[in-house]
């Protein structure tokens, strides 16, 4: 889920979203992995998160995975 959530005291054009993963696997569920949740910013006019980097996220195995595609910082 992808959501947009400026605060009414940011500038107007600074948009920051909130990206939730959620497993609801029975290997997943009661476990840190269960839910993730990234922050995210752009600016006017730039582009939000494709397909392609949703999908990278969505289907990384792990953080280490994240880590090494360069979208999670360790």
């Amino acid at each position: 889920m992808q959501l947009y959530s400026n605060l009414e005291t940011e500038d107007p054009g600074l948009h920051r979203m909130l990206y939730v993963f959620a497993c609801v696997s029975p290997q997943c569920i009661s476990t840190q992995r269960a839910v993730r949740v990234f922050r995210g910013y752009a600016e006017d006019g730039a582009a939000f998160a494709s397909d392609k980097e949703y999908d990278k996220v969505f289907n990384a195995d792990g953080d280490e995975a994240l880590i090494k595609m360069g979208l999670l910082k360790p």
